[in-house]
Protein backbone atom coordinates (compact mmCIF):
# COMPACT_ATOMS: atom_id res chain seq x y z
CA UNK A 1 0.00 0.00 0.00
CA UNK A 2 1.19 2.94 -0.76
CA UNK A 3 1.98 6.00 1.88
CA UNK A 4 -0.02 9.52 1.85
CA UNK A 5 2.88 11.92 2.24
CA UNK A 6 2.25 15.06 -0.06
CA UNK A 7 -0.24 17.09 -0.34
CA UNK A 8 -0.28 19.10 -3.77
CA UNK A 9 -2.67 22.07 -4.54
CA UNK A 10 -3.81 23.45 -7.50
CA UNK A 11 -5.02 27.11 -7.23
CA UNK A 12 -6.79 28.71 -9.54
CA UNK A 13 -10.27 29.68 -11.19
CA UNK A 14 -12.56 26.90 -13.25
CA UNK A 15 -11.37 27.04 -16.87
CA UNK A 16 -9.23 25.46 -19.17
CA UNK A 17 -5.76 26.18 -18.17
CA UNK A 18 -6.97 25.01 -14.76
CA UNK A 19 -8.67 21.69 -15.36
CA UNK A 20 -5.37 20.72 -17.90
CA UNK A 21 -3.32 21.63 -14.61
CA UNK A 22 -5.77 19.11 -12.77
CA UNK A 23 -5.38 16.12 -15.28
CA UNK A 24 -1.89 16.42 -15.88
CA UNK A 25 -1.13 16.71 -11.93
CA UNK A 26 -3.86 13.24 -11.54
CA UNK A 27 -2.11 11.59 -13.86
CA UNK A 28 1.58 12.23 -12.47
CA UNK A 29 -0.32 11.09 -9.18
CA UNK A 30 -1.84 7.82 -10.85
CA UNK A 31 2.12 7.10 -12.18
CA UNK A 32 4.37 7.83 -9.06
CA UNK A 33 4.58 5.16 -6.40
CA UNK A 34 4.08 7.56 -3.25
CA UNK A 35 0.07 8.50 -2.67
CA UNK A 36 -0.49 12.13 -3.10
CA UNK A 37 -3.70 14.72 -1.66
CA UNK A 38 -4.55 16.68 -4.59
CA UNK A 39 -6.82 19.21 -3.65
CA UNK A 40 -8.28 22.00 -6.29
CA UNK A 41 -8.55 25.50 -4.51
CA UNK A 42 -11.30 27.65 -6.67
CA UNK A 43 -11.92 30.56 -3.99
CA UNK A 44 -9.92 33.66 -5.13
CA UNK A 45 -9.74 35.00 -1.37
CA UNK A 46 -7.78 31.28 -0.42
CA UNK A 47 -5.80 31.67 -3.47
CA UNK A 48 -4.75 35.35 -3.01
CA UNK A 49 -3.88 34.05 0.69
CA UNK A 50 -1.72 31.32 -0.81
CA UNK A 51 0.58 34.10 -2.16
CA UNK A 52 0.17 33.55 -5.59
CA UNK A 53 -1.28 36.17 -7.96
CA UNK A 54 -1.08 33.97 -11.53
CA UNK A 55 -2.94 31.44 -12.40
CA UNK A 56 -3.13 28.02 -11.91
CA UNK A 57 -0.28 27.84 -9.40
CA UNK A 58 0.67 24.33 -8.33
CA UNK A 59 2.22 23.83 -4.69
CA UNK A 60 3.36 20.45 -3.51
CA UNK A 61 3.53 20.49 0.69
CA UNK A 62 2.87 24.35 0.57
CA UNK A 63 5.81 25.15 -1.83
CA UNK A 64 5.05 26.83 -5.05
CA UNK A 65 6.24 24.87 -7.93
CA UNK A 66 4.93 26.64 -10.93
CA UNK A 67 2.16 29.66 -11.46
CA UNK A 68 0.61 31.13 -14.60
CA UNK A 69 1.07 27.81 -16.76
CA UNK A 70 -0.10 24.47 -16.73
CA UNK A 71 3.07 21.93 -15.89
CA UNK A 72 3.42 18.58 -17.79
CA UNK A 73 2.92 15.29 -16.54
CA UNK A 74 6.91 15.08 -16.35
CA UNK A 75 7.65 17.80 -14.31
CA UNK A 76 4.53 16.88 -11.75
CA UNK A 77 6.42 14.31 -11.13
CA UNK A 78 10.15 16.05 -10.98
CA UNK A 79 8.46 17.96 -8.42
CA UNK A 80 6.78 15.24 -6.36
CA UNK A 81 10.23 13.04 -6.40
CA UNK A 82 12.18 16.18 -5.45
CA UNK A 83 9.42 16.50 -2.25
CA UNK A 84 9.89 12.97 -1.32
CA UNK A 85 13.35 13.19 -0.59
CA UNK A 86 12.79 16.36 1.46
Amino acid sequence: MKQKNMIIKVAGLPGIKTQQTLMNTEEAVAQFPTEAEVEWISDIYKITKLGTVKTPSLFINDQLKTSGRIPSVHEVKVWMEEARKN
